[in-house]
């Protein structure tokens, strides 16, 4: 324990006193602003994944929340779950499907090379706009 005088240890008192009446207001404030702050990265974030735009690297969650590491060529196999789950969907119903069950947003082009790469071996067929396996 660190000796001090009687001065300095009612001046540390005071000020603890003060720092504990401000606490609770400045956590508040923080605790808005990361809110504000997750509700216009996800107004962002919708906008990019209807508009086809990939997200920025740089971003970085605020809530502590992490984003899930997507191995290269993911998405067809994400595609393929879907379609293998029965149905016929159109494209935003695969990505938002996607999104749903693997917590992974993909962007409408790289949803739609994946279809269309699998019309050619005969796995995918596209009938009056909706996605299906070709039976």
């Amino acid at each position: 324990m660190i000796r001090v005088g009687e001065n300095e240890r009612e001046t540390l008192r005071q000020a603890a006193e003060a720092a504990q009446a401000l606490l609770p207001k400045a956590e508040q404030e923080r605790d808005r602003a990361v809110a504000t702050i997750d509700r216009l990265r996800a107004v962002i974030s919708a906008w990019e994944a209807i508009s086809g735009k990939r997200p920025k690297k740089s971003e970085e969650p605020v809530s502590g929340e992490t984003t899930p590491k997507v191995k290269r060529g993911q998405v067809a196999e994400h595609v393929e779950a879907i379609l293998r789950s029965g149905g016929d969907y159109e494209e935003p119903e695969i990505r938002k499907l996607i999104a749903e069950r693997f917590h992974v947003m993909y962007g409408r082009p790289s949803i739609y090379s994946a279809l269309r790469r699998g019309i050619k071996p005969g796995k995918y067929e596209l009938k009056e706009g909706r996605w299906r396996i070709k039976a």
